[in-house]
């Protein structure tokens, strides 16, 4: 058997809103976001080579340096993950990675990345979509939700998912200060419960697809780590801003495409990791 490649995009995630409900006796928090994929994505490209010595080998390469390539990146340890549970083996696993996502900016990257890794798996060796969900939350809290991607509702740990009417059309524009933050100080910072979004509101206003009543319904429980950066974009014309997932990344959503690359001009001269994307 020759070796075969399967290639699958990772999205971005944003949390238009995000309430802490409280610490679980497991050490994690309960927690309520509508998380939204944007059109900024990974590429990846997993290449699958029978092992003649029968032995299974998983590695990761990558544009951007500063991703492990081992177990270490989560991609690999989804793909290892996958064959243990699928009973498939005999194989050399290979990821490559274009990176387009930053790391550790809120927007699930390495989620998104892992989520990837088992929607390609799963096309050439179907599995149960319970066990892959299993799967995907053992990786993380993020990933069922990457693995399903689109506007979805997610509680608990995140793995409560309920799929929401996708958002209109607009413009989101990205931005990540040159802050780094720790996730579990981030969650440590917060006063719970911290529930401050207004979740009839917000969905009504999505049902609607009223972009300016959405935009305007984003909360994070979170506190800002970069708050100059939501004031620029509210300066350059965003209808609402929200710092995504604990941070640093910030958004604005646009509903004029020439305003939001204006936008995107402005911000990339004081924050060079600026993007202009859309929903998917």
């Amino acid at each position: 058997m020759k070796s075969f490649a399967l290639r699958e995009n990772a999205y971005a995630k944003v949390n238009l809103a995000l309430d802490i409900l409280g610490k679980r006796a497991d050490g994690y928090h309960d927690l309520k976001t509508m998380m939204a994929s944007v059109s900024l994505c990974d590429y990846l490209e997993i290449t699958l080579t029978p092992c003649a010595d029968g032995r299974e080998r998983f590695a990761a390469e990558s544009n951007n340096p500063a991703l492990p390539t081992d177990d270490n990146n989560l991609a690999v340890k989804a793909a290892r993950m996958f064959f243990l549970a699928a009973g498939v083996a005999g194989y050399e696993v290979h990821i490559r990675i274009e990176k387009r996502i930053p790391v550790c900016a809120g927007l699930g990257g390495g989620s998104s990345d892992a989520a990837a890794v088992l929607r390609a798996l799963s096309s050439r060796f179907p599995m149960p979509e319970s066990i892959l969900e299993s799967l995907a939350l053992n990786l993380g809290s993020d990933v069922p939700y990457c693995l399903r991607g689109g506007v979805c509702l997610a509680e608990g740990r995140g793995e409560r998912l309920t799929p929401l009417p996708s958002l209109p059309d607009c413009h989101i524009v990205l931005t990540v200060p040159p802050v780094r933050v720790s996730t579990a100080a981030a969650f440590q910072s917060v006063v719970v419960p911290a529930m401050k979004t207004d979740w009839v509101l917000l969905t009504d206003a999505l049902r609607r697809r009223d972009i300016a009543a959405i935009a305007g319904y984003m909360k994070n429980s979170f506190p800002d780590v970069h708050s100059d950066a939501r004031e620029c974009l509210r300066r350059a014309g965003a209808l609402g801003t929200v710092m995504s997932g604990s941070g640093p990344s910030v958004f604005g959503v646009f509903h004029d495409e020439a305003i939001a690359n204006q936008a995107v001009r402005k911000l990339r001269a004081i924050f060079l990791n600026t993007f202009l994307t859309k929903p998917v």
